[in-house]
């Protein structure tokens, strides 16, 4: 994602863009699983829009201020980005438990192993600390 700034001092208006945003989800749930998960399963479900755009507008009383501006458009643009994030996990994890029976398999066996190995580590642990007399 990079944000975009557009501001017009005449006009007192500032729109945030936040843009390439597509793949956003995608990224984030690839990053936090382990394992393969098959493309096939995660085309169309992780598609968020490309841009997202907040905008502020300076009231005619009110004294212009550029950077409460930028922060206003910003925080109305980004409410918009994580709505979307929100209902692409949101979709990711029905699918996830409604047809996802080979990628639980996948995360569960990576999981196993993760559990196995630290129940070694904790029985070698245990073990040093029995042989030291702790």
């Amino acid at each position: 994602m990079k944000i975009k700034y557009y501001v017009n001092e005449d006009e007192r208006t500032v729109v945030c863009a936040l843009v390439q945003c597509h793949d956003d989800a995608y990224k984030y749930i690839i990053a936090r699983i382990p394992g393969y998960i098959p493309k096939t399963f995660l085309q169309g479900r992780m598609d968020m829009p490309d841009k997202f755009i907040g905008k502020s507008v300076c009231a005619p009383g009110d004294t212009w201020d550029r950077q409460y501006g930028c922060q206003l458009a910003y925080f109305r643009a980004i409410q918009k980005y994580d709505r979307s994030f929100s209902k692409v996990l949101v979709r990711f994890i029905n699918a996830f438990f409604t047809e996802g029976s080979e990628i639980r398999k996948i995360l569960y066996n990576q999981i196993g192993k993760f559990e196995k190995s630290e129940d070694n580590l904790g029985r070698k642990l245990y073990d040093k600390e029995r042989m030291l007399g702790l």
